[in-house]
């Protein structure tokens, strides 16, 4: 319960000071949230189609370009499950990285996803399910 309040202080003091959404994943990557194994941070919004559009991002992303709700991928499963998914992927620059893609929802409907890089074999830090329950609102 008290990693849960440091984290949800945490993530709203770094959404109160980012002038961005790139700002935002950014401080994101460089944060206490995440660990030193943390190579990236996108935020994605899905537009009336189904179809993910990058809206900001720092250090290494995956590839979307076309992806939709629909397909194998780490955005679209995490989308379409309502839950985070993880899952070994290849960044922009072919490098394989460990993808943590967390659903971003209004109401039960997804409209974008959060999705950090980590290096290859790294493990995201621990967050609960509640308190990824009000991250993803």
């Amino acid at each position: 319960m008290k990693q849960d309040v440091h984290f949800l202080d945490e993530l709203s003091s770094l959404l109160a000071s980012a002038s961005s959404a790139t700002d935002l994943c950014r401080k994101l990557v460089h944060s206490d949230l995440t660990n030193e194994s943390t190579t990236g941070a996108s935020v994605f919004s899905i537009d009336q189609q189904a179809h993910f559009h990058l809206v900001g991002s720092y250090g290494k992303g995956l590839p979307a370009s076309g992806v939709s709700v629909w397909d194998e991928h780490p955005l679209g499963s995490a989308a379409r499950s309502g839950k985070v998914h993880s899952a070994t992927a290849l960044a922009i620059d072919g490098a394989d990285v460990e993808a943590y893609c967390i659903p971003l929802t209004k109401g039960s409907e997804p409209i974008g996803v959060l999705c950090f890089t980590l290096s290859a074999g790294a493990k995201m830090n621990f967050i609960s399910p509640e308190a990824l329950s009000v991250v993803s609102k």
